[in-house]
Parts: structure tokens; sequence; C-alpha cells
């Protein structure tokens, strides 16, 4: 039994260039990419595995063929997990939640989740509106008061922050970022600041939609992080609720981790060994539950998610 190593996928972006790439020595990736794919079981967009055990089948082909890994309750593989590298703003969107997409066919509602692996100090995200009502945000966007619409709040390197489904929010440039949202790439487009795409076109928006998914939340508390040291290295557990679980493992020495659930494990700093795999930050791989343990070498910092409390 052994861990699997995956291949990022690269992800073009308007608002990318080549930060990732540069940032994780990302070296076969284009210009133009915002954000990888670290972890995606998206049908003809799933990550091949390229070191430990099955190299050459993708995660969606393992997820399918050995169920055994995961022991999920999940009927597909839940989760896109990213690193994301923005050198100008996103379009500031919204995500539906599950009714929303049960209603409308969808495979799943998407929450998602950001960890800063490093912001400028002037890095601030969009998370939220001061508008009360749908009347009312109508009215601020047909009068273009956008500046005035829009709630902002700065963050900070590894700082955590849960973007709940119908929260209008957008990553800004200044950061760089582990993101994990539920298995569902559907984004609604609320507004892109008037940019053109190489064609010349203004960028399709999805206002109807996204009138439709946007909540108006009084305020969204953050969950409370918590950690626990271990010998030779501390896990804190920024969430767990019926979307995902995410923590950090900071490795200060050689350990031993025990495997108790599938982990989706991406290093976001340091560089070390597991299991005899050479291992440096932007590299990602997944722990089969069905493993007891890992064995850990080198000074490392991991965020890893795995499947949260169930319904």
């Amino acid at each position: 039994m052994d861990i699997m190593i995956t291949k990022p996928i690269p992800r073009k972006a308007i608002w990318g260039h080549d930060k990732l790439k540069k940032y994780f020595h990302y070296d076969s990736f284009p210009n133009g990419i915002g954000q990888s794919w670290s972890f995606s079981g998206q049908v003809n967009n799933a990550n091949l595995i390229v070191e430990g055990m099955h190299v050459g089948k993708t995660l969606l082909e393992v997820w399918n063929e050995y169920p055994t890994y995961f022991n999920s309750n999940c009927d597909h593989f839940p989760f896109i997990v990213g690193l994301v590298g923005p050198e100008d703003n996103l379009s500031i969107q919204v995500h539906p939640d599950a009714a929303y997409a049960k209603k409308h066919g969808l495979l799943s509602g998407k929450n998602e989740a950001w960890y800063f692996i490093e912001a400028d100090p002037t890095a601030d995200l969009v998370f939220g509106t001061t508008a009360n009502t749908k009347d009312e945000l109508s009215t601020l966007v047909q009068d273009n008061k956008w500046d005035q619409l829009l709630k902002r709040i700065p963050v900070h390197k590894d700082d955590f922050v849960y973007v709940p489904a119908g929260m209008l929010h957008a990553m800004q440039k200044g950061v760089i970022t582990y993101e994990v949202q539920e298995a569902t790439d559907i984004t609604y487009r609320f507004y892109d600041y008037d940019r053109k795409d190489a064609d010349g076109n203004k960028r399709e928006l999805h206002m109807n939609e996204a009138m439709e998914s946007i909540k108006f939340f009084d305020d969204v508390t953050q969950p409370q992080s918590i950690s626990k040291e271990y010998d030779g290295y501390k896990r804190t557990t920024y969430i767990n609720n019926e979307s995902f679980k995410i923590e950090k493992y900071e490795i200060t020495n050689d350990c031993t981790i025990n495997v108790d659930e599938y982990m989706l494990v991406t290093v976001v700093r340091g560089t070390g060994k597991v299991n005899g795999h050479s291992l440096t930050f932007g590299d990602s791989f997944l722990v089969p539950c069905t493993m007891d343990q890992l064995d850990v070498h080198g000074e490392m910092q991991w965020m890893v998610t795995m499947e949260g409390q169930k319904k």
C-alpha cells in the first residue's frame, strides 16, 4: 500500500499569467495560468497519477475502481482542490447552494474555502454586499455603484476564510491561495470590471442566476480553528462541516502520522519525504484510508482536505 502523487492540471484565466508557475516551479505550465487543480475527479479533467500506486490511472479511475481506498458516502469524487495565483482581481461571483443545485439539475451546490499561503500587506477580498434585499442590490447595480455595494475584508498570510454558497465574493490579486471547493465547477459571474477576452469581447455575466443564488448574510462567523501538538508535527483543524474537513499539518521533525481516513495532501511549504517519496512545495498526493501510517521526514507544511462530518 502506498500514496499516489498527482500531476497538477493548469487552468487558464484572464487574471493569470506566470505567478503560479514561478512560485511553485511548475515549469511545464504555459503562461496565462491563474490556477492549477491538485485534485479533480471531473470527467475529462481528472488528475493523472504519476508516482506511487496506480501510475497512469486518473484520480477518477482510482475513485471508481477502488472504493475501499475512500470509504466514502459520496456518489462522486466530492472535491476540487487547487492552488490560485491571481495577477489581477477575479470576477465578482457567487456559487449556488445545494437547494438551488438540486432544483436546476446540478451535481451539487458549492461551498468553498481558502487558505492564504502568501498575501501582500494590502491584500483583501470582496466578501458580501452592503445591500439587504435583492431590490436594493438591483438598484445599486443599475446605478453602477459597485464600490458602494461590495463589502471587503483584509487578508493576511496564513489566514483561513470559509466562503459559503450564496456569498458574493472575489479573490483579489496579491495572494497565493490553497482553495477547496465542492466538486461542481459552477460559478455565476456577477461583475467582471468590463474586461474583454482575447477576441475583444466582454466576458459573459450570469446576472439572473447570480441574483437567484445570492444570500444576504448579516455576518459570517468564521469557524474556530483547533490545534493539537504531536511528536514531530502540529495539526490545525480549520473547518469540519458537511462539505469538507480542512487541516494544516506543520511538520518540524521526522515523524509517523497515523491514517484514519483518506487524505488529499498538498505540500504548501518546505521539502521532505513521505514513505520514501521525495516531495517539495506544490506537490500533492492521495493517501488511501487503507494505509496504516505515513513515515515522514523533513520540514514541511501540508494542507489536507478530507470528507467532513456526515449528514
